[in-house]
C-alpha cells in the first residue's frame, strides 16, 4: 500500500480503541487538531492529535508525547489538565514510512499514534476577549487586569516549579505564552493551554522546538537562544502591557524601545505594576527573575489584604460577563 492509498483523515481506530465519540472540531493548527469528544459515561474532553500528514513523522509524534509528559508533572487549576496520553498502532504503511525516515526509532511513538485526552475548557481565548474590546466593549478595569495576571502567574508558577518527585525539580517553560493560549472560563478565571512549544530537561535534542509567537518572544529567543523560564516572564510582561493599552507589543522590533517604569507610571499605571512590567520586558533574563520577586497579591490589589478576595470575586464576575457576551455575539 502506498501513502496515497491511505485515508489520512480516518479516526476510527483511535476512537474505537478508547471508546470515544467525536462531537465536533474545537480548533485546528499548523500540525494538530483539537476535537471535542465524549466517553461512555457522557463526560466531555478535548482530544489533541496530529493532522494525518504528520503522524508518520517521529519528531512530531515525540513533540506531542513530551507535551503530555509535561502536563502530567503539573497539578494546577490554572493549567489545562491532561487526563491520559492515548496511543494506537499506526497502519503498516505509516510504520514503513516512519522506519524509512528514522531507521533507529524504537520509542513508543515510533510505531504508535499518540494523542492527548485533556480537560475540555469551556470559555473563550483571551485573544477573542481583547478583540471584543477593540470593537467597542469597555476596556478592562484594574481589578480585571489584576485577576488575569494573577491567574496567569499562578499557571506559570505551577509550570516553573514542576518536579518529577521529591527533590527532583523539573522546571517547564511554556514557550508560547500569548493571548491565544490563555482560556478565560465561563466563571471568569484564566487557564493556560497548549504546551506544544514547552521544553524542560526532559526535552531531547531530537524533539522539534516550535517558536512562540513573534510579538511575545524575548530578544534572546528571537535570536534562537534557549533562556528557560525567564522567556515566559517576558511574554507575561507583553500580555500585561497589552491588557492595559490594548496594543500588541512590538518591543525590540522596528527600533521600538521599552518605556522606563516612570513613563508607565506617568501614563496612569500603578507604580508596582510599572516597575514589574519594565523588569519583565528587560532583554536580560536575570532582570526578569528579580522583577518576579515583587509580583504578589499586594502588587496587584494593594496593601489592604482584607479586600483581595472581594476584588478577585468582583473581577471574575466582570470577566464572566465578558465571556458570555463573546459567546452571545458568536451565536
Amino acid at each position: 500500500m502506498t501513502m496515497s492509498a491511505i485515508d489520512l483523515s480516518d479516526k476510527l481506530d483511535l476512537f474505537k480503541r478508547h471508546n470515544l465519540k467525536e462531537l465536533g472540531l474545537l480548533g485546528i493548527g499548523g500540525t494538530s487538531e483539537v476535537l471535542l469528544v465524549e466517553d461512555q459515561l457522557g463526560q466531555r474532553f478535548a482530544l489533541k492529535r496530529l493532522l494525518g500528514q504528520y503522524r508518520s513523522q517521529r519528531a512530531w509524534r515525540d513533540s506531542i508525547l513530551i507535551e503530555g509528559v509535561h502536563l502530567s508533572l503539573v497539578r494546577s487549576n490554572r493549567v489545562i489538565t491532561c487526563h491520559e496520553v492515548l496511543s494506537v498502532p499506526l497502519p503498516e504503511a505509516f510504520i514503513k514510512v516512519s522506519v524509512e525516515s528514522d531507521p533507529n526509532g524504537s520509542s513508543l511513538s515510533a510505531r504508535q499514534e499518540v494523542a492527548l485526552l485533556t480537560e475540555y475548557v469551556e470559555g473563550v481565548h483571551l485573544r477573542a476577549l481583547l478583540k471584543q474590546i477593540q470593537r467597542g466593549q469597555a476596556p478592562l478595569s484594574q481589578v480585571e487586569v489584576s485577576s488575569l495576571i494573577w491567574d496567569i502567574y499562578r499557571g506559570l508558577s505551577a509550570l516553573h516549579n514542576a518536579s518529577r518527585g521529591k527533590r527532583r525539580p523539573c522546571p517547564i517553560t511554556h514557550g508560547d505564552l500569548s493571548p491565544t493560549n490563555i482560556m478565560i472560563k465561563r466563571d471568569g478565571s484564566a487557564t493556560l493551554i497548549d504546551l506544544s512549544s514547552s521544553h524542560s530537561e526532559l526535552t531531547e535534542e531530537g524533539v522539534l522546538r516550535r517558536p512562540g509567537k513573534l510579538a511575545y518572544l524575548s530578544p534572546g529567543a528571537k535570536m534562537g537562544k534557549i533562556e528557560g523560564v525567564e522567556s515566559d516572564l517576558y511574554a507575561l510582561g507583553c500580555i500585561w502591557f497589552e491588557l492595559i493599552t490594548g496594543l500588541i507589543p512590538k518591543f525590540y522590533q522596528q527600533a521600538q524601545s521599552v518605556p522606563n517604569w516612570a513613563q508607565f507610571h506617568k501614563a496612569g499605571w500603578p507604580k508596582p505594576w510599572a516597575k514589574i512590567v519594565t523588569g519583565f520586558l528587560s532583554p536580560f533574563p536575570q532582570t526578569r527573575s528579580r522583577a518576579l520577586e515583587y509580583l504578589g497579591r499586594r502588587a496587584l490589589w494593594g496593601k489592604d489584604t482584607t479586600s483581595h478576595r472581594d476584588q478577585l470575586r468582583q473581577a471574575r464576575s466582570a470577566l464572566a460577563w465578558r465571556v458570555a457576551e463573546v459567546d452571545r455575539l458568536r451565536n
